[in-house]
């Protein structure tokens, strides 16, 4: 079961954002100027970043009285809420870091009145939305909990050969030589591959970085707080880099149950991806996001008990992307659950193909 930290008295100062265990700087901006082009919610399109914390404050305000919906959402079990978790003193900062993150990425503020993009839906989903939390889709150590009943005989997780209770690596004599993954449980890009047992200087190197990744509240700063609920955890995970090698990842985007379309993705050591997109059905779709090539792709032999996997993992979510990998045999390997597609960062194009995917995903049906 998930080890949830406590959320009945979260606080911080108002110089603090929520979680940290360190001062971040100052969000600290002049007013905007009169006479800017107002936003549906009443903010300049061209205000200063990072947003002031009385815009976002002011913000929240309006978005009560104009979309009262948005606070009304309600969830079934154990459920909660971006505003219901963040202290009255620390949601407008995190608001505003929010709409910062943003405006950067797409110029503009989050429209939560007409809701016109995906991206705006998933922004809405940090705040507003129930979201289920345990076990905590956020919690890598917690993946194998999603797979309940005949799925733990079909579906695989990442063999974790090690869970470390402080930033110390084990013995050398500890652990088999190969090569392994130093992972945090909670976070993103905090991770090494190196090979065991390793020399003292990458030793040394890979211990000062745990205490870096033990020190840091990923997300919470900007409305992904999920990631805060349950404290990070140090473990290391098998290395499965052989039996992945040309082969796409799967991500499944569900709807309360229900597969609405995935895509395969290869990831390449220039930036550069390739993917290709399919509905529920397999059919090739023309569209995608972020920067990437098309490419032909022979699904997987496990494809379809990726996609039930994906949607009895997805009953307890209303809307979130359940991702695998390819590890060759007649099991799919579970990756990771994802609430916040991308932190709401990205559009799908071309355009009618990010109303398709909103329609699938957000609009009632």
């Amino acid at each position: 079961m998930t080890r949830l930290r406590n959320t009945s008295n979260v606080s911080v100062r108002s110089d603090q954002a929520p979680f940290q265990r360190t001062k971040p700087p100052s969000l600290v901006i002049a007013a905007p100027a009169d006479g800017k082009t107002a936003s549906p919610h009443g903010l300049p399109e061209d205000a200063g970043w990072p947003l002031s914390v009385d815009d976002a404050e002011a913000l929240l305000a309006r978005l009560r009285i104009d979309c009262p919906d948005l606070f009304n959402m309600q969830g079934a079990g154990n459920t909660l809420r971006g505003i219901d978790v963040y202290a009255p003193s620390a949601l407008p900062r995190v608001f505003a870091k929010a709409v910062e993150i943003f405006n950067r990425a797409h110029g503009r503020l989050p429209d939560l009145k007409s809701m016109p993009t995906t991206a705006d839906h998933f922004f809405a989903m940090k705040f507003f939305h129930p979201i289920p939390i345990d076990p905590n889709p956020a919690d890598k150590l917690d993946a194998r909990e999603f797979l309940t009943g005949p799925l733990r005989r079909r579906v695989v997780v990442p063999r974790v050969v090690h869970i470390l209770d402080r930033p110390v690596l084990p013995e050398p004599d500890a652990i088999r030589p190969g090569v392994y993954w130093l992972k945090v449980s909670n976070g993103n890009s905090m991770q090494r591959r190196f090979r065991w047992p390793p020399p003292p200087q990458v030793r040394e190197r890979l211990e000062r970085e745990a205490r870096e990744w033990l020190s840091v509240r990923y997300g919470v700063q900007w409305g992904e707080w999920w990631y805060g609920l349950t404290d990070p955890r140090l473990f290391l995970e098998r290395d499965v880099s052989p039996l992945i090698a040309n082969r796409p990842e799967i991500k499944v985007f569900v709807r309360s149950g229900r597969v609405t379309f995935f895509y395969a993705i290869r990831h390449h050591r220039n930036g550069w991806h390739e993917k290709a997109y399919f509905d529920e059905a397999h059919r090739p779709m023309h569209g995608g996001y972020g920067r990437y090539r098309p490419m032909q792709c022979n699904l997987p032999d496990t494809i379809d008990t990726m996609l039930e996997a994906a949607a009895v993992i997805g009953r307890r979510f209303s809307v979130a992307r359940v991702d695998f990998l390819d590890v060759g045999g007649d099991k799919p390997c579970l990756g990771e659950v994802s609430i916040c597609h991308n932190n709401a960062r990205c559009l799908f194009s071309p355009p009618e193909f990010d109303r398709w995917v909103r329609d699938r995903l957000f609009e009632p049906t």
